[in-house]
């Protein structure tokens, strides 16, 4: 039992940083994408003329679905994969709780 916990532990913990460094890529392509090509948007999130919008403002405006009523497909496909991304994130730190759980440590 004590191996399958530890297998539990490592697989939950790599599945993490791989999730959160596509997580990362993706999210700096959509803030990229923003400032080039949606400078009202980018205006809008509280970013400078010369540079993406804010990291904290682009993710509350991905969190409240406000990326569905975007009309340039690849900003949607954009957002929608930085919320599975996200939520993907989410449900590996629920694993890690599980495992941490499981194996009785203290958190």
């Amino acid at each position: 039992m004590d191996a399958l916990i530890a297998n539990l532990w490592i697989i939950a913990l790599a599945g993490l940083i791989v999730t959160g460094l596509a997580l990362q890529r993706r999210f700096a392509s959509l803030r990229a994408l923003i400032a080039d090509h949606h400078p009202e948007l980018a205006r809008e999130l509280g970013g400078s003329p010369d540079g993406p919008p804010p990291v904290p403002a682009v993710l509350q405006w991905l969190i409240a679905g406000h990326w569905m009523r975007v009309e340039d497909p690849l900003l949607k496909a954009y957002g929608a994969t930085c919320l599975r991304l996200l939520r993907l994130c989410l449900a590996w730190l629920v694993g890690l709780l599980a495992a941490a759980l499981l194996s009785g440590s203290t958190i």
